[in-house]
């Protein structure tokens, strides 16, 4: 395939290459874990999903470890989920046991009585962390949208969003210890909403 892809505002992707397509009916699959969930090294991911709707599909689950030398390590849990779509992956689990980056590849499908094929595919990944990293991660103060980091105490009717911005979205805490509350209102001009960050 050789083509490119418009996007907003005005960008586009090129795409080149080959690809392997699957028609099929769509199967929803909904892992036991948070997709993107960070780890550290000692955790463990137990292969375990849902499938939608609830059919007897062919799982095959694969965790792909990468070590922050390169060296590469993966395991395969396959097996059949139960005919309301759960699969617990045999009870087995990964380890973390060095730090880096992990992967996630799922692949479900289910061939029904009429001979039509049901698939879906998920795929993420995120970071595996060492004890003790030297490294302290902030989250954004404030939310979506904004041109500036937020003031400790704030008041969402006085955000000025960017033009493209999406609806409001409060980031994690940026400090230990912090925590987010408010209340939510109408007033004339609309819903407002207090957000008031409190460090311990």
């Amino acid at each position: 395939m050789t083509g490119a892809s418009p996007t907003q505002p005005g960008r586009t992707h090129l795409i080149c290459g080959t690809y392997d397509v699957t028609v099929a009916n769509i199967l929803d699959i909904e892992t036991a874990m948070l997709p993107t969930t960070p780890f550290e090294v000692g955790d463990s991911i137990a292969p375990t999903l849902s499938i939608m709707p609830g059919v007897p599909a062919q799982v095959t689950y694969t965790v792909t470890h990468v070590a922050a030398d390169g060296d590469t390590t993966a395991r395969t849990f396959s097996g059949t989920a139960n005919r309301f779509g759960w699969w617990d992956g045999g009870g087995e689990v990964w380890t973390f046991q060095r730090g880096g980056e992990y992967r996630v590849d799922v692949d479900a499908r289910y061939t029904d009585s009429n001979g039509n094929l049901w698939a879906g595919r998920l795929r993420f990944g995120s970071a595996v962390a060492t004890p003790d990293a030297p490294l302290v991660a902030h989250g954004r103060r404030g939310s979506d949208g904004l041109p500036e980091i937020s003031r400790p105490w704030m008041f969402e009717r006085d955000f000025v969003y960017d033009e493209d911005a999406s609806a409001p979205h409060m980031h994690f805490p940026y400090s230990p210890a912090t925590s987010y509350g408010g209340r939510s209102g109408y007033t004339r001009s609309g819903r407002t909403r207090e957000m008031r960050e409190r460090r311990w």
